[in-house]
């Protein structure tokens, strides 16, 4: 044998030797990646089959309170959020009111179904698969082989995927979330949750939660005895709080943009104003109707006004109603509006002096203003006497100040706290 057939032998035998050896590995790669995905895809398997029982026992639950119905128990479902915990709160709410309540509970009022009819061709066993997501396969990407296989290129991930399905096959088609049905309305004034909720917090039979305020709000207002006012104080932010539960579940019931009816909100502002202004600026007309009177104190009555709307707000932000925070905004607009007609009246007239308020037309600069609301003293007779300000509260004011490079004449209120 020559030099040349030696070498080329032997260099064929080493480079077989270690193609053999390149298969081998290959092969112990993909039966450890095929070990893996099944024992993947048989825990995927047993979770599937372990969450379709969970839902169709909700299901079967729900059904129970709709003759049976599955499409409607599907509405059900989603009414409790389309998720097995929160359907079955939802479903043990319905069984209690539906236990407590007797033959006063109509489940036609407490949730509201839709009148389309069940879509054609879907099982019950479609409406249970909607809520459980299916087998996921999963995948490691693309498999190269050992050493010199790589030169011949290919996936054998892909023959792993294969011996994957045999040896594991998945069952169902995943269906998850293909089924869309609204929710049912859900009307919780029904409920026995809040029929027990709004019977212990109300005082008297007959009277509504904002009624009772109302009247511990005003029961407050003539109070003298700190005692007793600590007590009622403490009934309204009770009250307060009460209300606000009661309202949310109200509007979490109906859909509608605000908590509170018409009357409640107007009737919580009026009460507000009334309690909190004082007898300087509430009386009693005909009729006992209460009369609110900004006149010669109109500066003070505005700033309190003001101040009163942004208690209310505060109080009740818990109920988060934009429909009531645009009423207390409109009506911080309208008070906004008297504040300016009143500036205008002095700036119109041709007196400096309306009744007992003095306007201040022409100061320099918001500093000199400033200097003329404090009390003063001087020396009278070797004794320091006290000089009231110049400014007095309700007089109006007019000072320049520089804007964008330009000077503007702003006219201001005092009401002996704040300028307005």
């Amino acid at each position: 044998m020559s030099f040349a057939t030696g070498f080329v032998t032997g260099l064929a035998k080493s480079v077989d030797d270690q193609l053999k050896n390149d298969m081998l590995r290959t092969q112990k790669r993909m039966d450890g990646m095929e070990q893996y995905r099944v024992t993947r895809r048989r825990a995927e398997e047993d979770r599937v089959k372990k969450e379709r029982r969970e839902v169709s026992e909700v299901f079967k639950n729900l059904a129970s309170l709709v003759d049976g119905d599955m499409y409607k128990a599907k509405q059900l479902f989603e009414a409790g959020g389309g998720t097995v915990s929160g359907a079955t709160s939802f479903y043990k709410d319905l069984k209690e009111s539906q236990q407590t309540l007797g033959s006063n509970f109509d489940i036609n009022k407490a949730v509201t179904l839709s009148n389309e009819l069940r879509p054609e061709g879907v099982s019950d066993q479609d409406f249970i698969n909607n809520y459980v997501r299916g087998v996921t396969k999963f995948s490691q990407g693309k498999m190269e082989g050992s050493g010199l296989l790589k030169l011949f290129g290919g996936d054998f991930s892909k023959q792993v995927d294969k011996r994957v399905d045999e040896a594991s096959p998945i069952e169902t088609e995943d269906k998850f979330g293909l089924i869309k049905t609204a929710p049912a309305k859900i009307n919780h004034e029904e409920f026995m949750k809040f029929k027990k909720y709004e019977k212990d917090n109300r005082i008297e039979v007959g009277t509504t939660l904002v009624s009772d305020l109302l009247i511990l709000e005003n029961e407050l207002s003539y109070e003298t005895d700190e005692t007793k006012k600590k007590e009622l104080q403490a009934k309204i932010i009770k009250r307060r709080n009460d209300i606000t539960q009661a309202a949310i579940m109200k509007r979490k019931a109906t859909g509608a943009t605000s908590a509170f009816s018409k009357s409640s909100r107007d009737s919580i502002l009026k009460s507000a104003y009334e309690s909190r202004l004082g007898d300087k600026f509430v009386t009693k007309g005909a009729n006992e109707q209460i009369v609110i009177s900004f006149k010669g104190n109109e500066a003070e009555g505005f700033d309190k006004k003001l101040q009163i709307i942004e208690q209310v707000r505060n109080e009740w932000k818990g109920v988060n109603d934009t429909t009531f925070n645009t009423q207390l905004d409109n009506e911080k607009i309208l008070v906004g509006q008297e504040i300016s007609k009143y500036k205008q009246d002095f700036i119109n007239g041709n007196e400096t002096v309306i009744g007992q308020r003095t306007y201040h037309p022409s100061y320099n600069s918001s500093d000199d203003v400033q200097k003329d609301i404090m009390p003063t003293t001087k020396l009278v007779d070797g004794k320091t006497v006290t000089v009231p300000p110049k400014i007095k509260r309700g007089d109006v004011i007019s000072y320049k100040v520089m804007k964008n490079g330009e000077e503007k004449l702003v006219t201001k209120i005092w009401t002996g706290r704040t300028f307005l």
